[in-house]
Parts: C-alpha cells; structure tokens; sequence
C-alpha cells in the first residue's frame, strides 16, 4: 500500500494546530480574551455608535492607584459600567446578597457580589468625572460555560443579552455636550498594561 507522506505530514500538521487550539481556548485568559471580544462586538452590532459610545479599557485613579474598568458605554440615556466575567458552572445570587454561589460539578465557590463591586468601581468613577452617580448604571456580564440557577438581576446578563439593559433606558439624563466631555475624558485615559491578566476569572 503507497502512502503519500507529504498528504500524512499535512493531516499530522492540521490535528497538531487543532489540538492546540483546542488547548489555548482552555487557558483562563484566552476565554477572558474571547468573552470581552464578544461582549464588545455586541455593542459595535446592537448599540448606534451615534448615541452609545463604548470604551474600553478604562483606568480610574483611587486611594490605593488605581481601578481598570473593562468597558464603559456613554450616552444620553446614562453611563453604563460593564463588567465583564468568564464564568463556568452555574452561577446563583441576588442584588442583596453579599456573596453569590458558583456551582461547579459537586464543588462550590463563593464570590463577593459583583454587583456590589461595581457599585464600588461607579463610586470612583464618579467622583473622577466629578458627576452624580445617579447618572451611573452598574452592567456585568458572564461570558463562557456558565448558566444562572433562577432568575438574576436586571442587569446581569450572559453574553451578549446585556445590551437589553442598556437600550430598556429611555430617560435622557445628559445633553449632547455633556455625552461629548464624558467620552473625551475617560478616551483619554490610558490603558492598562496586561489589561487580560486583569480579567475576573472563575473557572475550575
């Protein structure tokens, strides 16, 4: 039987990439990586550039340095502080709660309220921007392998459902300028370095 070596060498070449690739999504960052792309491709399809601006990346001077928002979506209807979070498991908890419950398999994790946390991360942004935080809405959004045990917040979603939240705000709560100034001062900001080491992991 003839064996055509180079087609062999070709097919171990593909299954080697496969494997691969198969391995690095596995890798906690990679699917923070993928999570965050998704999330920001469902603002750039589903969000008008012309009344939601989105920004990402996004530092924020503290007591203790400095905080790094993932994204940050201005707009007349208000400016909402997304949080991303590549999550496996089934995820349960409520906006009182202090700790939520990821369940994964027969094991058990529990995580302060991200909520909570945003709530901590407006406050800070406010005061930078010199604006009421009534004018700020807390979003955070699971990415990955992940379901939630009953009903959740408003504004925690999966995926891309987030952007729901976002466009459910009708009430106008700045003026053009006001949109304009907010947009150009957090653009400004630089960047934080190794911003995907950064990411919120909660995988097994």
């Amino acid at each position: 039987m003839h064996i055509d070596v180079n087609l062999t060498l070709s097919i171990l070449c593909w299954a080697g990439m496969l494997l691969l690739l198969l391995a690095l999504i596995r890798l906690a960052w990679v699917k923070g990586a993928i999570g965050r792309l998704l999330v920001s491709l469902t603002a750039r399809l589903f969000l008008n550039d012309y009344a939601y601006q989105l920004i990402s990346n996004v530092t924020v001077p503290d007591a203790d340095g400095t905080i790094r928002i993932d994204y940050i979506v201005v707009s007349r209807f208000g400016i909402f502080v997304i949080e991303v979070m590549p999550a496996a498991g089934v995820i349960a908890g409520d906006e009182q709660q202090t700790l939520w419950k990821q369940q994964l398999g027969e094991h058990e994790r529990w995580f302060a309220n991200p909520l909570h946390e945003s709530d901590s991360r407006i406050a800070t942004l406010a005061a930078s921007l010199q604006l009421p935080q009534a004018l700020f809405f807390p979003v955070v959004v699971f990415v990955g392998d992940c379901s939630f045990s009953g009903s959740m917040p408003e504004q925690v979603s999966r995926d891309g459902n987030y952007v729901y939240y976002i466009r459910s705000k009708s009430e106008l709560l700045l003026s053009p300028a006001d949109v304009q100034d907010v947009t150009r001062q957090l653009s400004s900001r630089p960047a934080p370095a190794h911003a995907f080491s950064q990411l919120h992991e909660m995988h097994s």
